[in-house]
């Protein structure tokens, strides 16, 4: 199992903008998320930075649909319907 601190770790990339993104879903989603959810954010952070970026931003789409609402739900984050 991946420790918070280590969750915290893996959401720093370099990035302002990836690191606000992945912080701000750790610190107010993924403690009440489902464990399938919670799996597919960790899938997520094992990403390259610029795969990350591209779903994130909606220059591709991700492969599977566990991700595609995950993408979903950090966009909600970011425009406050969440």
């Amino acid at each position: 199992m991946v420790s918070r601190s280590q969750l915290v770790w893996q959401c720093r990339r370099g990035s302002l903008e990836l690191d606000t993104l992945l912080t701000r879903y750790l610190e107010q989603r993924y403690d009440v998320a489902p464990a399938t959810e919670q799996a597919t954010f960790r899938q997520l952070l094992s990403l390259e930075d610029q795969q990350i970026f591209q779903y994130l931003s909606g220059q591709t789409e991700p492969d599977t649909v566990e991700i595609i609402d995950l993408v979903a739900h950090i966009s909600s984050l970011i425009s406050g319907s969440s």
